[in-house]
């Protein structure tokens, strides 16, 4: 399966860009847009984060990428999970 996407810079824009995709590839597109931060510390270099503001990253601190199901979730999730289902 291709997955045919591109990331490029917004039109007069110094720190924004935009993301693009096949409208087949649209859930799982925007699943990892969605958890990007977290599935760059998981599954890449860290030197990409230098790319994303400081509040982008603080809001990502504690989120973690869930490599089954390629998505990203909080620790609160991660404890809710836990809770509920007895673990």
């Amino acid at each position: 399966m291709t997955h045919h996407h591109s990331v490029d810079r917004m039109w007069r824009s110094t720190n924004g860009v935009t993301f693009s995709f096949l409208p087949e590839n649209e859930t799982d597109a925007r699943s990892v847009i969605a958890g990007l931060i977290p599935f760059i510390k998981e599954m890449h270099s860290q030197w990409f984060l230098q790319f994303f503001s400081e509040e982008a990253k603080l809001c990502h601190a504690t989120s973690k990428w869930d490599v089954k199901t390629r998505s990203a979730y909080s620790a609160e999730e991660a404890e809710s999970d836990g809770f509920f289902s007895g673990g």
